[in-house]
């Protein structure tokens, strides 16, 4: 996100900034949310959503849930656990998942992600 300065707000307004982000859910990827606060809670809620459409395993319906995933990394910030790093190149899952073995994602997320008080073990 970026810093926005603010808008012309009348005479001795006190000026202030704010962070600018497209959703709530990138504001801040980082922030480790705090599910006992309405708003963090509200964007947790979001996350957990099901899908529009349900996925079903097929090859015909694997481009829609695709398109589902991307919207949905998109609007929580999710790139911290749907783009990962094996042996210095980084990987998207979403659409390079023949690339990488189970294992692999499976050692990656225990080192980055498992037992972790951070917002992408909540993301994930």
């Amino acid at each position: 996100p970026a810093q926005v300065p603010p808008a012309a707000t009348g005479a001795g307004a006190p000026a202030a900034t704010f962070n600018f982000a497209l959703t709530p859910g990138v504001l801040d990827q980082v922030k480790v949310l705090n599910l006992s606060d309405k708003e963090d809670k509200k964007t947790f809620n979001e996350g957990i959503k099901k899908l529009q459409d349900v996925y079903d395993a097929s090859t015909e319906k694997m481009r829609v849930f695709q398109e589902q995933m991307k919207t949905r990394r998109s609007i929580q910030g999710w790139d911290n656990v749907t783009k990962i790093t094996v042996n210095h190149k980084t990987y998207d899952i979403l659409t390079e998942y023949g690339q990488l073995t189970v294992t692999q994602i499976k050692d990656w997320a225990v080192n980055e992600i498992v037992g972790k008080e951070t917002r992408a073990a909540q993301n994930n």
